[in-house]
């Protein structure tokens, strides 16, 4: 049931988009000669859709909700990818991947049969958007930058441009170092750290611009929900074998 619900959040944050103005709203305009009306409406439209099946998805049993959520996650990360025009937006394909990996893992993960294929997605997952954010990071982006900026200003503590610059590449560094031992040796401890950071990135978030970037912790919740679960998973069965080992004594 996090699953779900976690899957509805994303959507929340994803109609809350839709809603505000997107880039699919940029490419109707400027790629099909849309009106900027009729451009605005069929982001409404869709965004209604997304929302719809989103109450679906909370529904016990019922799955096929799902699976449409993360195709629409994919297609979103890839116009932004082509068209967003942003800083480090060549990514968001891979940056993005928890809010199509999500859903799909999940479907996966619910049957007995195919539960290790959404494992393998959701670990996915972590690794790319540590490791892109890593190179994000090394690469001194903006937004991060700013980010640490304003949060240390929030807590009225002094900090310098190069001292944030500072922060910024040991934080990628340890992001791309996360991202290789999910990869090659995952633990308890390292999907710990993993949802920990996720947790402290959303409060930065909050610290530098106010619950105004409710919307983008919304959308950015699967980067949260991959790592938790993938804790959970692994502490359950951890457990399962050391009442395994209590009984065979």
């Amino acid at each position: 049931m996090f699953g779900r619900v976690s899957i509805f959040i994303y959507v929340v944050g994803l109609f809350l988009s839709l809603n505000s103005g997107s880039v699919l709203g940029s490419v109707l305009f400027i790629d099909y000669g849309v009106t900027v009306d009729q451009a605005k409406q069929i982001e409404k439209s869709i965004a209604a859709i997304f929302l719809i099946l989103g109450f679906i998805s909370l529904m016990p049993k019922i799955w096929y909700g799902i699976p449409l959520i993360g195709i629409g996650a994919f297609i979103f990360a890839y116009l932004t990818q082509d068209f967003g025009g942003g800083f480090f937006t060549k990514w968001s394909l891979i940056s993005q991947s928890p809010r199509y990996l999500l859903p799909f893992g999940l479907v996966f993960l619910t049957f007995e049969n195919t539960k290790k294929i959404g494992v393998q997605l959701f670990r996915i997952g972590v690794v790319l958007v540590f490791f892109i954010h890593g190179l994000e990071s090394l690469q001194s982006h903006p937004y991060f930058a700013e980010y640490i900026l304003n949060s240390f200003e929030y807590l009225g503590i002094p900090i310098y441009e190069d001292q944030a610059l500072l922060m910024l590449k040991i934080i990628g560094g340890i992001d791309i170092l996360v991202a290789a031992l999910v990869l090659f040796s995952p633990s308890v401890f390292i999907y710990a750290w993993a949802s920990i950071w996720v947790l402290i990135t959303f409060v930065i978030r909050f610290l530098s611009f106010g619950w105004l970037m409710h919307k983008e912790v919304l959308l950015r919740w699967p980067n949260l929900v991959l790592p938790l679960i993938l804790l959970s998973i692994m502490l359950i069965e951890e457990k399962r074998k050391n009442n395994e080992s209590v009984f065979q004594l």
